[in-house]
């Protein structure tokens, strides 16, 4: 899990309480994008990706594309 970190507040994404999103297979997209910033992390999960054919990764990974998301996880991190 990550954090943001908005003035001297620690946010966490609503996201990560997602009951249709496996959890396991979210930490393990979030650990391909290694040591990136939180505001990193949560822009690759909420924005759409031309490789998930225009899907974010969190809808990608709702979808049962685990394997797409963490591809584009890895892919991102390497920028």
């Amino acid at each position: 899990m990550f954090r943001l970190v908005v003035g001297s507040q620690r946010l966490y994404p609503a996201f990560y309480a997602d009951t249709s999103l496996d959890r396991q297979q979210l930490e393990s997209v979030a650990k391909e994008l290694g040591n990136l910033p939180g505001w990193s992390k949560w822009q690759f999960f909420t924005t759409p990706k031309a490789s998930l054919g225009g899907a974010t990764p969190l809808e990608a990974l709702k979808d049962g594309r685990f394997n797409d998301a963490r591809r584009a996880a890895v892919g991102f991190a390497e920028r």
